[in-house]
């Protein structure tokens, strides 16, 4: 469906790609690969997960880095792909049969701190003539950012992002340029049943 509405691009650095662990990531991106919608934010390890996606448009190539600072502090499993030498095992009861499902650590999303999203537009800027850098983070329903939100788009910026896009609190942050960025600080929703 995403396809067919013309979308090209997921980011998949956020808070909900990790709810059905791995089976659930897995199946994310063997749908995006078939439906050929190019994503990041996530993967079976941390250099998936930090790879930006390129799009080709009008002439342009145009990098995405997409990464989310909510990484599943709340939960008995860390959601970020740096942790490859933890190993993960939940049993749940499916159909009334118990499953179990065991995983690495160095699987999931990729959570940002100043070097590596510096390290992350960097690379996007030696391929692309754009660079677009998602966080996904900040306090729900807030419109003004968290000092974190505002350390990683200056992190951003500073080392040469065109477009920072931050989403999560569901509501509309506005623009404003940082030296040569543009920064939107959060997007609001646009499909949520809410």
């Amino acid at each position: 469906a995403l396809a067919e509405a013309g979308v090209e691009y997921a980011a998949l650095g956020n808070n909900h790609v990790f709810d059905a662990l791995t089976p659930g990531l897995d199946e994310t991106t063997r749908a995006l690969d078939e439906a050929g919608v190019s994503y990041s934010g996530a993967g079976g390890s941390s250099e998936a997960a930090w790879e930006p996606a390129y799009l080709e448009e009008r002439g342009l190539t145009v990098g995405m880095v997409s990464c989310t600072t909510i990484s599943g502090g709340g939960y008995n499993v860390d959601w970020p792909a740096d942790g490859a030498d933890e190993e993960y095992s939940f049993t749940q009861e499916i159909d009334g049969q118990n499953e179990t499902i065991s995983f690495s650590g160095g699987v999931g999303v990729a959570e940002p701190t100043e070097k590596r999203i510096a390290e992350g537009v960097l690379e996007a800027n030696e391929n692309a003539d754009v660079t677009v850098v998602q966080i996904h983070g900040g306090e729900e329903y807030q419109r003004s950012p968290t000092d974190e939100i505002e350390d990683l788009t200056e992190a951003a910026s500073e080392a040469g992002a065109d477009i920072v896009v931050n989403h999560h609190p569901h509501v509309t942050g506005g623009l404003e340029f940082r030296g040569g960025t543009l920064v939107a600080w959060t997007l609001g929703n646009l499909v949520f049943d809410q």
